[in-house]
């Protein structure tokens, strides 16, 4: 069982958002992730410990995200694609 000091830890989670979530990979489901990452929270506030929740967002132009080469672009994500 994994002891958790709610004085000096947190948890911490990031993009669960329904623009990621589709394409999560891994051994594990998006539904799967959710009800983890719910089920964790839950537990850190129950003791004290900080949750945050982070969402990683761009303006309509994108001019804040790095850029870097991909594999390829996530065409269909209804995203404006910043070419």
């Amino acid at each position: 069982m994994l002891n958790i000091d709610a004085q000096t830890t947190a948890l911490v989670v990031i993009d669960l958002q329904n623009g990621i979530l589709p394409y999560a990979g891994g051994p594990h489901s998006a539904e799967q992730v959710v009800t983890h990452a719910d089920h964790l929270a839950g537990r850190f506030r129950a003791l004290g410990a900080p949750v945050m929740m982070v969402r990683v967002g761009w303006s309509d132009t994108f001019a804040e995200a790095l850029k870097q080469p991909v594999d390829r672009a996530n065409a269909g994500t209804g995203w404006r694609l910043a070419r």
